[in-house]
């Protein structure tokens, strides 16, 4: 599946970024600005957005088909299932209930897989924002002490700071998303085997309706 793919080298390209990154500053006559510079952002980005795409379509057939499999509705709505995830911060909470009740309806031999999902993904963001946080303070301190024409070299030095400052947020940051994306995974396989079986054995079922098919085909 490509979310089993794209998952991993997420991973790996968050991680390679945080220890490539570099602080850069602008200085003009009455202003300067200092920044941290990732060169791989825009790879980390595009992957982030893949799977933002990718997975709301494989929770709407995973919702679906646990439901053909026990015969009877769930009590959240497929939408939910897939939406509730872009909801910051608390989403991965809310998401938690329903992607677990999937793996129930789907006999897979846990569900909590997806509780665990939900709750590392809605502590990533929550360390997320208290990183920024944290970034925005320590940039709002040297403003102050260096003042609206700082030199270079203090420039330079500001930027290590705040490098400094930043990093063992990030490392933070990717060690939960790292448990999410575990999870998930795990998640993903599980329902993958527990509906395959289903419907491997199932052709001609009349509680399967026509064109009803597995989430990862």
């Amino acid at each position: 599946m490509a979310i089993l793919i794209l998952l991993p080298i997420l991973l790996v390209a968050d991680l390679a970024g945080i220890f490539l990154q570099e602080p850069s500053y602008t200085q003009s006559r009455d202003a300067w600005r200092i920044s941290v510079n990732n060169p791989l952002s825009p790879v980390s980005f595009l992957l982030f957005v893949a799977l933002a795409i990718l997975t709301p379509f494989w929770a709407v057939r995973a919702h679906r088909n646990a439901q053909v499999m026990s015969g009877a509705p769930l009590k959240s709505s497929a939408g939910w299932t897939a939406g509730a995830w872009f909801i910051p911060v608390a989403g991965g909470f809310l998401a938690a209930g329903p992607m677990a009740q999937v793996l129930e309806r789907s006999r897979a031999p846990s569900k909590s897989m997806g509780m665990g999902w939900g709750i590392a993904w809605s502590v990533y963001q929550v360390v997320a924002v208290v990183a920024f946080l944290v970034l925005f303070v320590t940039l709002f301190g040297q403003v102050f002490s260096l003042g609206p024409n700082p030199s270079a070299s203090e420039l330079d030095a500001a930027g290590q700071d705040l490098l400094q400052s930043a990093l063992p947020w990030q490392l933070a940051m990717s060690a939960f998303q790292a448990v999410a994306a575990v999870f998930m995974a795990l998640t993903v396989i599980a329902v993958k085997k527990a509906q395959g079986a289903f419907f491997s054995r199932g052709a001609g079922n009349p509680m399967m309706p026509p064109g009803t098919a597995a989430p990862w085909k």
